[in-house]
């Protein structure tokens, strides 16, 4: 953090505090990932997710006021980021100021707002470009804002794709992991030109066990998942030693455990959803520390 960061975040950190309550109890391993990061890091990116999340739940849950209300706020406040903030400033006027703070291209949140309307509008992945698009918009992006966060400077072209594709490794996982529960609440995420070659219908996604074709098809997106958490690693590296890197480390490796757990079991993943257990996450915060 450059000195001039320090001067104008220090003063605010008890204004950000709030996002933290909201992150360990809505997502505990994204937390448990960042919540070693220095004070400033850790609420700058919490309360970047906490509004993701807002935006997020609103989009999932087919809220199309409250969706388009914090969209209004963020375009609000990305026009004319406020300068310094209270405990009256708004979340999006939060985002908005920690953009200019770490110098974070407001783009990327635009990005992201129209992967969630996507979702809001309960639109079709069609085929792989469509996938990997998506998955861009909803996780790349995020990725791309908070790096800037966890390094002190702004996100350069030739580090960008690595971000995106640990991005996409994170949400690949999400859809292999949440394949039922989104299936019952009407919507899918494989790529539709995969599961009619393979054969398959809405009702292969809502049964209790993966035929083989659908195990096929959900492993074909684990690879894929593995091939970019790859990327992540020497990526991770190029991150300053310490709490930051320890925490980027952190969240690409308990993600992957999911979905090392997924194919533990064969990808046999829609009857019941899969977590990375304590242990297995005290274990790699260890290993984080000490294997680095």
């Amino acid at each position: 953090m450059t000195k001039q960061q320090q001067a104008l975040l220090e003063p605010v950190l008890p204004f950000l505090a709030g996002s933290q309550t909201a992150i360990q109890e809505n997502s505990s391993s994204f937390y448990f990932a960042f919540r070693q990061l220095a004070d400033y890091q850790a609420a700058s990116i919490f309360v970047i997710y906490d509004w993701l999340r807002q935006l997020d739940d609103a989009a999932d849950q087919g809220q199309q006021a409250d969706f388009e209300q914090l969209v209004a706020e963020w375009v609000a406040a990305s026009a004319n980021p406020p300068q310094h903030i209270d405990e009256q400033t708004s979340l999006a006027g939060q985002v908005a100021f920690l953009g200019t703070v770490f110098e974070i291209d407001p783009s990327y949140m635009n990005d992201m707002i129209a992967g969630q309307r996507f979702d809001l509008n309960q639109q079709e992945i069609t085929d792989w470009p469509a996938l990997t698009q998506y998955c861009y918009q909803v996780a790349g992006t995020v990725g791309c804002m908070i790096w800037p966060i966890l390094t002190g400077q702004p996100l350069t072209a030739k580090e960008r794709p690595a971000v995106i594709q640990v991005g996409q490794a994170m949400q690949l996982t999400n859809i292999l992991r949440d394949v039922r529960a989104d299936a019952l609440a009407g919507r899918c995420y494989l790529p539709q030109t995969t599961l009619q070659a393979a054969g398959l219908d809405q009702a292969a996604l809502t049964a209790t066990e993966a035929s083989p074709a659908l195990v096929q098809v959900l492993a074909e997106l684990g690879n894929q998942a593995f091939a970019d958490y790859e990327q992540g690693r020497a990526l991770a590296h190029s991150v300053p030693a310490g709490s930051a890197r320890d925490g980027l480390l952190l969240a690409m490796n308990v993600y992957r455990q999911i979905l090392v757990n997924m194919r533990h079991k064969d990808y046999q993943v829609l009857a019941e959803r899969t977590y990375v257990s304590r242990f297995q996450k005290t274990r790699m915060l260890v290993k984080t520390w000490f294997m680095q």
